[in-house]
């Protein structure tokens, strides 16, 4: 492990140019980004610093060279993932001057937020991180920044101290649904986050909590939720005897402290229409009733509602298409009547609109069940794509591609035929952000009528 170290530092060190940086080059063109230059180097420093133990000449010689060159741009960017690895590298080669400086800016770019703080990016990182994973990624590197004591610590330890609580409660409401945060690089620095702020701190023990649940301002039942450090099975509750009215209002109360609450709701397809990205869970179901399967992350704090975001959904004609302000998705079936053994072809475009994200994205394509997929027009689609299709895996509901994209968006084909008869809807059809599964785009299921030959 030792050799494996030593060797990609040797590498990473090879890679540098001679004015001390790290070359941010997008896979798009060979044009080189200023901005993801500094935050590239700030990140590369970082690591090289972690590693080194001073006794690596060429090591220390390049994290020199980074430092000068990290010194001349940093005044000029007030990008907190660039400042968080600039003063943490900074620390790592005892140069406590620099690192209380940019501790002190990264306080002043705090962002409040009813009462978490979280730290915003406008440049993405380079794990490719934007949105709102982006921010916890960033926000982790910060606090994590802000967690390490200096030599020259200054009045304002009070106020960053207060600035780490509310990160952390930033960083613990904005799990995702499967209880980590959206992307592999945000969970790790949530994660390196926590360790450094654990380690320096002694943990009590948690106590149970009472939710309680409202319908229509009245109260319906009250459930003792478990230690958050204990192991705990999901808690069932039966409403639907209390959503006697046409319009129920739902709300989860916390009685003390905060929880994460975790929702799946079901409504089904019925009226083809488009739906605001985000509704408070007091709108009606009425309101609701044209969405599809919605899986959201809320919270409940003691004195507000549980407010979920759910995913907005599409029309259902042919061909059916959805965007939004980062992604375009359109699925097209040539026909949906067909009999067994007969060739089915799916027209995809997908396409990443304007410049805010960039990276991989994953489609999933719903399919109909008994889909046999012909892997002669998948492979064929690969290549006449310039691969940007990058890889697919074939389950028996969905077809599943990992797209880098291009200009202009990928466009292909595939073919498939129905092994029996039957009447049936696909699943729904997803194109979201291979680093920011928040940036989504969802079509509604179609349906499929196979007869015998």
């Amino acid at each position: 492990e030792q050799n494996i170290t030593k060797d990609a530092c040797n590498w990473l060190i090879r890679q540098q140019q001679k004015n001390g940086s790290w070359l941010a080059t997008p896979w798009s063109d060979n044009a080189a980004n200023d901005r993801r230059t500094a935050l590239l180097t700030a990140r590369v420093s970082l690591e090289l610093a972690r590693t080194n133990d001073n006794s690596n000449l060429e090591t220390t010689k390049s994290l020199k060279q980074a430092m000068e060159y990290l010194t001349t741009v940093v005044d000029q960017i007030d990008e907190p993932y660039l400042l968080a690895c600039y003063a943490q590298t900074a620390m790592k080669l005892g140069d406590n001057v620099i690192a209380t400086k940019t501790i002190d800016r990264l306080t002043k770019l705090a962002h409040k937020k009813a009462d978490t703080s979280y730290w915003t990016l406008e440049t993405n990182t380079p794990f490719y991180g934007w949105g709102l994973a982006g921010q916890i990624e960033t926000t982790a590197l910060v606090l994590e920044t802000l967690a390490q004591p200096t030599s020259l610590d200054t009045q304002n330890t009070a106020h960053k101290n207060q600035l780490i609580d509310q990160g952390l409660l930033f960083l613990l409401q904005n799990k995702d649904r499967y209880g980590v945060w959206y992307s592999g690089q945000a969970t790790v620095n949530v994660l390196n986050t926590l360790l450094t702020i654990i380690s320096k701190q002694e943990l009590g023990f948690s106590t149970s909590n009472i939710g309680e649940i409202y319908v229509n301002g009245v109260l319906v039942k009250s459930l003792e939720l478990p230690p958050a450090n204990e192991p705990a099975n999901p808690i069932s509750f039966e409403l639907t005897p209390f959503l006697t009215s046409t319009n129920p209002q739902i709300e989860v109360r916390n009685v003390r402290g905060n929880a994460q609450i975790v929702n799946n709701y079901y409504l089904p397809w019925l009226i083809p229409t488009v739906i605001p990205t985000v509704i408070p869970i007091s709108v009606t179901i009425a309101d609701l009733i044209s969405t599809a399967i919605f899986t959201t992350t809320s919270k409940a704090t003691s004195t507000g509602i549980a407010t979920p975001t759910l995913i907005p959904t599409v029309t259902t004609t042919q061909p059916q298409e959805f965007s939004n302000r980062e992604l375009r998705l359109l699925v097209n079936f040539d026909k949906t009547q067909a009999k067994v053994g007969e060739e089915i072809t799916c027209q995809v475009q997908a396409e990443r609109i304007g410049h805010r994200g960039y990276g991989m994205m994953l489609a999933e394509i719903g399919l109909p069940p008994g889909a046999e997929l012909d892997r002669s027009s998948l492979e064929k689609a690969a290549i006449d794509s310039g691969w940007a299709i990058n890889h697919y895996d074939v389950l028996p509901d969905k077809l599943i591609l990992y797209l880098w994209p291009r200009a202009g968006g990928v466009n292909f084909s595939f073919k498939f035929s129905e092994r029996f008869a039957m009447t049936a809807l696909t699943v729904r059809s997803v194109l979201y952000d291979y680093y920011n599964p928040e940036a989504k785009v969802t079509i509604a299921p179609v349906k499929f009528t196979v007869l015998q030959k």
